[in-house]
């Protein structure tokens, strides 16, 4: 490769629905300004590295040979997916711990402090760029509960005001309101 701006690969996409947590796996999708692609998938090693595997090219330009997608991947992006998402994974955790509450598994009729729902959908928010496909199941993993009640709680969330409905078929779309970040910011769970 010799064109700098044909080699410079941006990832485009991730998905990804835990990290770093047993076999925590990512997809990836990269591309460069030529349109090239790329699509791999990253795991980490019991040994504490990134393994990458089932790597997909699409490369259109001529400079670029697939056998180049080793390098690119290793040189280029496999740095900026770990950064990214130990990072995203790191507010994960914080927020599980604290969605994680007794106060949640009450009998019916017991109300919840309204600062769960806005905590909810906080972590809706969070979790959206990276698991948007699967957000209500990564949601029910977090808080520790069904997938029935996790659907119910962020219906809960909705009626309440700390989430957008993001409309029929559209999943992992809804939005966290101002609503749900003042109430968090007075009971002090953020500083965002």
């Amino acid at each position: 490769m010799q064109n700098p701006e044909i080699e410079y690969f941006s990832i485009t996409e991730i998905f990804c629905k835990e990290w770093r947590i047993g076999c925590g796996i990512a997809d990836v999708w990269a591309s460069n300004y030529m349109g090239d692609n790329l699509a791999f998938s990253v795991a980490w090693h019991p040994d504490d590295f990134l393994v990458e595997y089932n790597v997909e090219v699409n490369f259109y330009s001529p400079e670029l040979m697939p056998y180049e997608a080793d390098d690119i991947i290793a040189n280029q992006l496999i740095g900026e997916v770990e950064k990214t998402l130990g990072d995203w994974w790191k507010e994960i955790t914080k927020l599980r711990k604290q969605i994680t509450s007794p106060n949640w598994h009450l009998l019916p009729g017991f109300t919840v402090d309204e600062s769960y729902y806005a905590l909810l959908a906080y972590l809706y928010e969070v979790r959206k760029p990276y698991s948007s496909r699967h957000i209500t199941e990564c949601l029910a993993s977090d808080m520790s509960c069904s997938l029935g009640a996790a659907k119910e709680r962020i219906r809960k969330a909705r009626d309440k005001g700390f989430l957008t409905s993001p409309g029929k078929g559209l999943v992992g779309q809804g939005e966290v309101t101002t609503k749900a970040i003042n109430v968090l910011r007075k009971e002090g769970l953020i500083n965002a």
